[in-house]
């Protein structure tokens, strides 16, 4: 299935691009959520003349998503946990409780944009967490914490 991308999607292609992708991804996912059209011949005319509108979209998307990211480097957030003699967290840290934790401090996230690649904290010290805000283009370090509950 052939369709013309109206935005960026990670590892796929860029904002115009017509793709090649699997029917049911085309159908069921990209179609519905508004990133891609069906690459027909009406639809290509009309892409080419929304382009600039789709451009000056995606260029506001991520204009907002740098300012987000730097919102979000300036936080240092403190999480508590209960832990036991051993330093070790009685469960874990999580990307919920990061969000949580940003949400508390003023900020603005989503569960969806914390990438923590050595999974969940289990241990009191001091961490980064990436926040990927916008097809992994736009990335926040977020300092965090956790910290033993007394």
């Amino acid at each position: 299935m052939n369709v013309i991308l109206l935005d960026k999607i990670h590892n796929l292609g860029t904002l115009g691009e017509q793709v090649k992708v699997k029917r049911g991804y085309g159908r069921n996912y990209l179609i519905p959520q508004g990133k891609a059209v069906p690459a027909t011949e009406a639809n290509i005319a009309m892409f080419e003349e929304r382009r600039a509108e789709l451009e000056k979209q995606l260029a506001a998307k991520t204009s907002e998503a740098r300012a987000r990211a730097e919102k979000l480097e300036q936080l240092s957030l403190t999480i508590t946990a209960l832990v036991s003699e051993e330093g070790k967290l009685f469960g874990s840290v999580g990307a919920a409780e990061v969000v949580d934790a940003i949400v508390a401090a003023g900020g603005e996230a989503h569960k969806q944009e914390v990438q923590m690649p050595e999974g969940p904290i289990r241990e009191i010290g001091e961490y980064e967490v990436e926040m990927h805000l916008h097809h992994g283009e736009v990335i926040a370090k977020i300092k965090v914490e956790i910290v033993a509950e007394k």
